[in-house]
């Protein structure tokens, strides 16, 4: 593995594994009769759900003025003139 990549995944190694044992302990008390209070169920499983749709694309540009009720119209380009 080249240097330039193993420095980031080692800086990053210990972040990722307290996430997992974070995630862990999230998964043994839902799974469990712990009681967990239904506003924090509820925000896990959310988080979960949103972790797993993935990341959601961003509008284009386009899109974006039209949300904001800016009226936008597709010029056709003109035609090259010999």
């Amino acid at each position: 593995m080249p240097i330039r990549l193993l420095r980031p995944f080692l800086v990053m190694m210990p972040r990722l594994k307290a996430e997992e044992s974070l995630l862990e302990v999230k998964r043994t008390a839902l799974g469990s009769t712990t009681k967990i209070e239904p506003l924090d169920r509820r925000r896990i499983i959310g988080d979960w759900q949103r972790a797993a749709e993935g990341p959601r694309s961003k509008p284009n540009f386009i899109q974006q003025l039209q949300a904001f009720g800016v009226p936008v119209v597709k010029v056709p380009p003109k035609a090259a003139t010999p």
